[in-house]
């Protein structure tokens, strides 16, 4: 039982062993994710078992691929970025703790796919129409050199913004252009809003980094971007400093916009929370 518990962590450790033994880089890298959830009844009554909703990480991407999930409690249903687990009966403020193990396995290179032109529109919080976000994203451009244009907006957002703590609510790619401030998000979205100015398809991914398999933490929270290059989606971290990196390491666990908030879901007689 208690190996049956532990094999997934066992088997990325031996696939991680052999890699580094064998001296040479897969093309694929298995990783292993824990999620700790607890599930309060907010009700001044018992409630009998129920089917809860939480957020896992996104079964599909160009680079990264769900292969597994089990929890302590039952799973009724998985979907592109969720689990439904059956929370049994619990007393008026009672609470369940589950836990929720994720086996993921991530592509080093992404692979290519169509062009989407919902990644080249504004949206609420990215401005892309903005005229001082587009000229600035216009002076950066060196020709049809995708590569060297989204170095050039990585190296402006980088140094022209000012790195803010964790703000709760999103300010938006243009207050972060004014202001020249902002957390993860506002960097991101800056970035996102600049590409999509000069017609680079990108959008805001969220979710968290690790280079190993982990268990999930909700400080670790993050937002990053992902560009599109003749085809094929790169992570353009510019809060962390990272340009076109390790695909492996960024866990999508949704797209902005989603309706899911990970971390936390309030629903009625619930608050469920990642621990």
């Amino acid at each position: 039982m208690l190996l049956n518990k532990y094999a997934p962590w066992i088997a990325g450790a031996l696939i991680v062993w052999a890699q580094t033994a064998l001296g040479a880089e897969s093309a694929v890298v298995a990783k292993h994710f824990r999620f700790t959830y607890s599930a309060t009844n907010t009700s001044s009554q018992t409630i009998s078992e129920a089917d809860i909703r939480v957020p896992i990480p996104q079964r599909k991407t160009p680079y990264q691929t769900r292969v597994d999930v089990s929890s302590s409690l039952p799973i009724t249903a998985t979907g592109v970025d969720w689990a439904e687990v059956r929370v049994p009966a619990t007393p008026p403020f009672g609470r369940v703790d589950f836990l929720l193990n994720v086996s993921m396995s991530f592509e080093r290179e992404a692979k290519a796919e169509p062009a989407d032109k919902a990644y080249l529109q504004g949206e609420r919080f990215i401005e892309k129409d903005d005229n001082k976000i587009r000229s600035t994203a216009l002076r950066l451009m060196k020709g049809n050199d995708t590569r060297s244009t989204l170095s050039n907006l990585y190296r402006w957002v980088r140094t022209s913004l000012r790195p803010l703590g964790y703000t709760a609510n999103p300010r938006g790619a243009l207050q972060a252009f004014q202001s020249r401030q902002g957390d993860c998000t506002e960097y991101a979205l800056l970035l996102t809003a600049m590409a999509r100015s000069i017609g680079i398809p990108a959008r805001v991914a969220e979710g968290y980094v690790y280079r190993e398999s982990a268990r999930i933490r909700p400080t670790d929270y993050h937002n990053w971007v992902e560009v599109q290059i003749e085809g094929t989606w790169f992570p353009v971290d510019t809060y962390e400093g990272r340009f076109l990196d390790r695909t492996s390491d960024y866990l999508v666990m949704n797209y902005w916009g989603s309706q899911i908030m990970p971390g936390f879901v309030k629903l009625r007689d619930w608050i469920v929370r990642l621990e």
